[in-house]
């Protein structure tokens, strides 16, 4: 998702600060940077759709599909989960239990990506997930920081609950994924498992 977000960084949709939403976004392949440079491609696909794809760099090899979706600017300036207090059970997670269960569930974070301050769940499926304050004087990303985004997607563990010895899962599609205002500090996430497959 990182590589998508320098993409679309370079697409002006988000020069006038408009709402961004991604819809139907499928994950397909991760992208490893540990295997030298790679030439990336962000392709349109047409209907807003797009391609983000990848090949080891000078090698003329195929390009591997990563990820594919629809990328639109609007959509709307309220956040797509609307969590009421008192709607279903509620429990909080502080940082230090959320990152214990994470690693329970073999997903190990370093430093830099343990942004979730806090992770509130509301109901069966809902979750939301306070983000730490940056360092002072830190950069602002034009679109969106990487590890807040990664954190938006940590938020899911608190969601999960393994089965039949299973200690993890990795999520891979999303309906959507609505970005209220790209280059401003991101506070919180909601976010919703519909289902484990």
């Amino acid at each position: 998702l990182a590589g998508l977000r320098d993409q679309v960084r370079n697409t002006g949709l988000q020069a006038d600060r408009a709402t961004l939403e991604l819809r139907d976004l499928e994950i397909g392949r991760p992208m490893l940077l540990d295997g030298g440079p790679r030439e990336i491609r962000f392709g349109a696909l047409g209907d807003g759709g797009f391609a983000l794809e990848s090949r080891p760099r000078l090698t003329g090899e195929a390009f591997t599909l990563h990820a594919r979706g629809r990328l639109q600017a609007g959509g709307g300036d309220r956040g797509l989960l609307q969590l009421e207090p008192g709607a279903g059970r509620i429990s909080e997670l502080g940082p230090e239990a959320f990152y214990e269960r994470t690693r329970r569930m073999r997903l190990q974070y370093g430093p830099a990506f343990q942004t979730v301050a806090r992770v509130r769940v509301v109901g069966a499926g809902y979750a939301e997930a306070s983000f730490a304050p940056p360092e002072p004087g830190g950069p602002v990303d034009p679109v969106l920081d990487p590890t807040v985004l990664d954190g938006a997607l940590q938020a899911l563990a608190a969601l999960y609950e393994p089965e039949h010895g299973e200690t993890t899962a990795v999520p891979w599609r999303f309906g959507r994924v609505r970005l209220l205002q790209p280059g401003v500090r991101t506070a919180r996430a909601r976010v919703q498992l519909r289902a484990v497959l």
